[in-house]
């Protein structure tokens, strides 16, 4: 299974205005209270989607934030932790990096600046 923010990070993600995608194979959603989450393509899905239509937020792996980021920016992992370097257009330079011992997370802490830089 792909590792996915925190329903913590989903928020600030969500709020800051990351991208709530269509329903796709695999990706995983919660409840705006945490209290329920569901995969898409798993029966409850359809019950979750009619049930809870406007108030669930989306789950992204490291995968989905990186396509949002773009062509300079890689996942690489070093020592017990991932890191997310920004590159340098046309170069491989690092000019900026994000860790976190969850990729996800480290892809989400990047997009969040990239928001502020941007």
């Amino acid at each position: 299974m792909k590792k996915t923010v925190s329903f913590k990070t989903a928020s600030r993600l969500k709020d800051a205005g990351f991208p709530q995608p269509d329903f796709q194979f695999g990706q995983l959603w919660m409840t705006n209270d945490e209290r329920h989450f569901a995969f898409v393509g798993t029966a409850q899905m359809e019950l979750f989607k009619q049930h809870y239509a406007g108030s669930i937020i989306f789950l992204p792996t490291a995968t989905d934030i990186l396509a949002q980021l773009g062509d300079n920016y890689n996942l690489t992992i070093c020592s017990q932790f991932f890191r997310v370097e920004q590159m340098k257009a046309d170069e491989y330079f690092v000019i900026n990096y994000w860790q976190s011992d969850n990729p996800a997370e480290a892809a989400a802490l990047a997009w969040l600046a990239a928001l502020h830089d941007g």
